[in-house]
């Protein structure tokens, strides 16, 4: 069983949202007091909805336009559907396809949660008891003076196959760590970068790498994570090339509709087109970790960071030798809503 509320606008529908979050809502685009995207815009504001499911919206008009669907469907619109070839049949098709569609994503994301909850778990006791075997080895590193080549050898090993352990328990653990303490405000990229520079400024400067960063936009999101996104980047493109050469990396910014364009393209060795889709899954690497030194998580805790910010990420094809990797974000609502007035001054 269940009950329909019918409301006569969009601020009262937005009132009747932030009451009781209904499960399935069937929003007309041309309301008396707002269009359907203003509608859209309202629902997204995390104050609003007290339950953390949003409802399935599918938008309903009189003329269809591509445009706008696109915008309703980016702004979470399940679907968008043309009142003259509407039929009771369809509307009921569709919510029902929809919200299996959002039982079968809510059953999936349960499972991950799950599944990032026993990595986070795990990662953070091995810590310990790696710590302590490093220190160990390195203690009879140090004490093996007088040992013979292959002993002296064996530890040697021991030591950096420890080490790197560490190192890919440290990247688990900040894979994992993104989205489960995450703060959202307004935030800085330009300081975001700052901080990434200056926690690679030991790799800058031991490569010679000459780093350019343009000026970089305001948005909304985790400061945490968007630092863990432009030192990954930025360290990768320092990090994977020639030892002839120094590296050089730029990143740039621009506009594109309601979202910003990032892009950091680097001189170095690249990725190969049939690895560019691999490499942003977890453990994954184009290069041999005998010859670049890394754990394979640094590109998917990209990827797992631009998508809890809404955004995509991608290796585009570079002008020359090197690598481009393009990400986007969300443009914030108010400038958005000023860019038409800042082109008509």
């Amino acid at each position: 069983s269940y009950g329909i509320r019918v409301t006569g606008s969009g601020r009262e529908g937005l009132r009747a949202c932030r009451e009781r979050c209904p499960t399935a809502l069937l929003l007309d685009y041309l309301l008396p007091d707002m269009d359907g995207i203003e509608f859209l815009e309202n629902l997204r504001d995390p104050s609003l909805l007290r339950e953390s499911i949003e409802p399935l919206v599918i938008v309903s008009t009189g003329q269809g336009s591509e445009e706008i669907a696109v915008r309703c469907l980016k702004l979470g619109a399940y679907d968008y559907l043309v009142k003259e070839n509407l039929t009771g049949q369809e509307l009921h098709r569709t919510i029902r396809a929809g919200l299996i569609q959002r039982d079968l994503e809510r059953r999936l994301r349960e499972k991950q949660d799950e599944l990032e909850s026993f990595a986070f778990v795990a990662a953070h006791d091995l810590r310990a008891p790696l710590q302590k075997i490093s220190s160990f080895c390195e203690i009879l590193e140090m004490r093996s003076d007088g040992a013979d080549p292959e002993t002296a050898d064996i530890l040697t090993r021991i030591v950096r196959s420890t080490t790197r352990m560490r190192r890919l328990v440290d990247d688990l653990l900040a894979y994992a760590r993104v989205g489960r303490f995450s703060v959202q405000s307004s935030v800085h990229l330009d300081e975001v970068a700052s901080t990434a520079l200056s926690n690679l400024e030991e790799l800058i400067r031991r490569s010679s790498a000459n780093v350019q960063i343009d000026p970089l936009p305001e948005v909304e999101g985790d400061a945490a994570a968007l630092v863990t996104l432009l030192q990954n980047l930025i360290g990768n493109a320092v990090k994977f090339q020639p030892a002839s050469q120094a590296p050089f990396v730029r990143v740039t910014c621009e506009e594109d509709g309601d979202q910003w364009v990032f892009s950091v393209l680097d001189n170095g060795i690249g990725i190969a087109p049939k690895d560019r889709e691999r490499v942003f899954a977890p453990l994954e690497r184009a290069q041999s970790q005998d010859v670049y030194e890394g754990s394979g998580i640094g590109l998917a805790a990209c990827r797992r960071v631009i998508e809890h910010h809404r955004g995509r990420i991608w290796i585009a094809e570079p002008d020359g030798p090197g690598t481009r990797i393009r990400f986007t974000l969300p443009r914030r609502q108010e400038q958005v809503d000023d860019a038409p007035e800042a082109l008509a001054a």
